[in-house]
């Protein structure tokens, strides 16, 4: 009964959505190609090359490996520095970087499902340079507000991971010893996937 009365709802709203898209058919195309450009000019350029470094950096290992990093994730978050790596980059490269890494460490067999989806409740972090210099300079007209409020964001999520973290064993990649075809590989990969993560 209840799925019978969504569907009728759910039916109801894309007719709604079709009547509307005709009746304003021009504003909805200037809106259209408006988002375009904002992807095009603002989105796509400052995501691209985040994307793919972070990609690289867990896809290589570099930064789990460096002994800096282990003992700053397992201070901060009490996890593996694989995980931690994943935690950091999220919250200064932003949504949608840290759900893409999430995926990556999944695919590689080193989280499981149920830790993937814990992860993911602390990766949907706005980016500092959003925060600061969007909502912070451009709405608030105060880059301070900006950080605070990227501070607030962070110590949060901080906070959660250390009650809610993942305890999976994560399966370290060793440093690979051929690093002019490993890391070339790992880097052509990284690009290859930030483009399908644009498209």
């Amino acid at each position: 009964m209840k799925k019978c009365v969504i569907n009728k709802l759910l039916f109801a709203a894309i007719i709604i959505c079709g009547v509307g898209a005709i009746t304003f058919s021009e504003e909805l195309a200037v809106g259209i190609k408006a988002g375009i450009e904002i992807s095009l000019n603002s989105v796509i350029p400052s995501l691209y090359i985040f994307t793919a470094l972070s990609l690289f950096a867990v896809k290589s290992s570099l930064f789990s490996q460096s002994g800096f990093v282990r003992i700053l994730t397992s201070l901060l978050f009490g996890c593996s520095s694989e995980i931690g790596t994943v935690y950091l980059l999220s919250f200064f490269c932003g949504y949608p970087i840290g759900a893409k890494l999430i995926n990556e460490l999944y695919l590689d067999g080193k989280v499981s499902k149920v830790s993937a989806e814990k992860m993911l409740c602390f990766c949907i972090n706005p980016g500092p340079a959003f925060v600061i210099s969007i909502i912070g300079t451009e709405v608030y007209g105060n880059s301070s507000i900006g950080a605070i409020l990227f501070v607030s964001v962070v110590l949060s999520s901080v906070i959660g991971i250390r009650f809610y973290r993942p305890r999976d064993k994560v399966k370290i990649t060793e440093y690979k010893t051929d690093i002019s075809t490993s890391h070339y590989k790992d880097f052509m990969y990284a690009v290859d996937s930030a483009n399908k993560s644009m498209v």
